[in-house]
């Protein structure tokens, strides 16, 4: 699987290409406008709303409570001037889904930087995936329990790299990992090839290496694992089982 971003080059279309806002110019309470298609090419969805929060899921989210549903995923989220807040996603916070969320008036959308920093690597042909270490986190209560290795897969990134059961990893490409959370924060934002910086303890003894990221596979019996979430439930007629 993919990043579920594509880079289209097109001819002549300058008046096309939506306008990346300003650092730090999207604000609270700005009024933007969820763009989609329902189902087929000639229904457009159009609905607005206003930025109810920024900097949402580690800072790569912006929180709309404008309509944010499977019908937009993949749309863009714009202001009024046209300016490409970010595109609209299945995101959620830990232990809660996209498609959960959506008919609450909590909708997320990955911000134009985030965008932006990939943009590059498309426009060499690089397809993206996520990144895989091949661990297990001992599990407790994500927002506070530290980074502690539970498994580390054989022959995987964090087993290449020296890492072992027990470990616990203080910061990652740079980035401090005090929690379980934030580990996972910054591992959702990196990609299957890239090479990153690792710092664990293990006891009184700091561990510095390098990592190179792996795909992530699917299990072999659950291909379509997270797609099904996204289709709309079967609903039971009257008077069924």
């Amino acid at each position: 699987k993919g990043r579920g971003v594509a880079l289209l080059r097109l001819e002549d279309a300058a008046d096309t290409v939506p306008r990346l806002p300003a650092p730090a110019s999207v604000s609270v309470g700005q009024t933007v406008i969820a763009l989609g298609r329902v189902y087929s090419a000639d229904k457009v969805s159009v609905n607005v709303g206003v930025v109810s929060a920024v900097g949402r899921l580690g800072g790569r989210a912006v929180q709309t409570d404008a309509l944010v549903s499977p019908v937009n995923y993949g749309g863009p989220l714009v202001t009024l001037d046209g300016e490409l807040v970010g595109v609209l996603a299945p995101l959620a916070p830990p232990g809660q889904r996209g498609v959960d969320l959506y008919d609450s008036g909590v909708g997320f959308a990955a911000t134009a930087a985030e965008i932006e920093k990939v943009l590059p690597k498309l426009a060499q042909g690089t397809n993206l995936a996520p990144g895989r270490l091949g661990i297990r986190l001992v599990t407790g209560d994500p927002l506070r329990s530290p980074a502690k290795l539970l498994e580390v897969t054989p022959e995987g990134p964090a087993a290449e790299a020296g890492l072992e059961a027990g470990d616990v990893i203080v910061s990652l490409g740079g980035e401090k990992t005090p929690t379980v959370w934030a580990l996972r924060r910054v591992a959702r934002g990196l990609d299957a090839g890239q090479k990153i910086a690792v710092l664990a303890r293990r006891g009184e003894q700091e561990l510095r290496q390098m990592l190179t990221l792996a795909v992530i596979e699917p299990p072999a019996d659950k291909p379509l694992d997270g797609i099904l979430d996204l289709l709309p439930k079967p609903t039971k007629k009257p008077g069924e089982p």
